[in-house]
């Protein structure tokens, strides 16, 4: 929250503050914990407007297209196991795309470092 002051010599100082948010709250903001992806979150991913559900299912559909075709010829070089398991991965891309964005997107917020509260003395 910014206020603004003015001085006689007409110049602006901004007064700022940061205030402090318990790690339980920026806990259930930026859902850090390691559970699947909320519905808010699924919805997110999925988009609000025709737009962007129109990007997110030709997304995933591409994604499982590709990924089915690639790990057809992949069973020829690597063996049927490895292709059968990066085939499900890539048809199910659907479901798993949101949780690995979800994922990535925490991973890149923290780190991998766990949230500290400093306040608090151990």
């Amino acid at each position: 929250y910014l206020h603004r002051r003015h001085h006689s010599s007409s110049t602006t100082l901004l007064h700022m503050g940061l205030i402090p948010i318990p790690v339980e709250t920026v806990s259930k903001l930026l859902a850090t914990n390691r559970r699947l992806p909320t519905s808010e979150q699924y919805a997110t991913y999925w988009g609000k407007t025709s737009r962007e559900r129109y990007e997110a299912s030709f997304e995933a559909f591409g994604v499982a297209f590709l990924g089915v075709f690639a790990a057809y010829f992949m069973s020829f070089v690597v063996g049927d196991f490895i292709a059968v398991l990066s085939g499900t991965l890539a048809a199910s891309w659907g479901l798993i795309g949101p949780e690995f964005k979800a994922w990535t997107r925490n991973w890149e917020l923290l780190g991998g470092r766990e949230l500290v509260d400093l306040e608090i003395d151990e």
